[in-house]
């Protein structure tokens, strides 16, 4: 599940962080469909681990010139269904 805005703006050249609940330690992996890259990965797709409270971060980064919606995908094999994100990104 969602911790963090489901919907949310972010400026051309900054970043934004998503966050999502899922089991304990589980693996979480977050994919940007529309551009952008995440700050634990230098791509499109990280996977990153949930903390002992089912907690997982990463940080969307708006690439220089990356303007629009981007859809943003969340999930994990130890959940059911996926979480997914759309932001819109402003300013280019």
């Amino acid at each position: 599940e969602a911790q963090s805005n489901l919907r949310a703006g972010v400026a051309s050249g900054q970043e934004l962080q998503l966050l999502v609940r899922t089991a304990a330690s589980a693996p979480v992996t977050f994919t940007s469909f529309g551009g952008g890259a995440f700050r634990e990965s230098a791509v499109s797709t990280v996977t990153v681990r949930a903390d002992v409270r089912g907690l997982a971060m990463v940080h969307f980064i708006a690439n220089p010139g990356l303007a629009g919606d981007v859809p943003i995908v969340a999930g994990s094999p130890l959940a059911a269904g996926n979480v997914k994100f759309l932001l819109r990104v402003v300013g280019a």
